[in-house]
């Protein structure tokens, strides 16, 4: 007999992840309803091959269905070597969206520092 699984329920790699997906759609939940949180911090850890990037993918899902925006990033051994790489990762696509005048004014007095440092700058501009 084949088992099927529900609609919206979590691909098959997250099966019997229950209670981690459970608390990735009530944090998600909980950062839409109440607009003054202060977030929350889901740390998934555990030797390689246990799953941690299919629980990424799943907070991705269940908070993009939730019509949030989501900026991810990933680090390495190989990249430690590049300077700001992961900050690089989740601001570029967001500051590359603004007109120069628009990131200027965001980043106000660190534009020359950090727009250089995130790639949207010429140094010395």
């Amino acid at each position: 007999m084949t088992e099927v699984r529900p609609a919206g329920a979590a691909p098959g790699s997250l099966w019997e992840r229950d209670t981690e997906v459970a608390a990735i759609v009530q944090a998600v939940r909980e950062l839409r309803t109440d607009r003054s949180s202060s977030g929350r911090l889901l740390v998934f850890r555990g030797d390689a091959g246990l799953g941690k990037t299919a629980l990424l993918a799943e907070t991705q899902r269940v908070a993009e269905a939730q019509h949030c925006t989501v900026w991810s990033a990933r680090g390495g051994e190989t990249l430690k070597s590049v300077p700001f790489n992961v900050v690089r990762q989740l601001l570029q696509p967001a500051l590359l969206s603004m007109l120069p005048e628009e990131a200027r004014e965001y980043l106000g007095d660190w534009y020359d520092i950090a727009g250089p440092a995130l790639g949207i700058a010429d140094p010395g501009e």
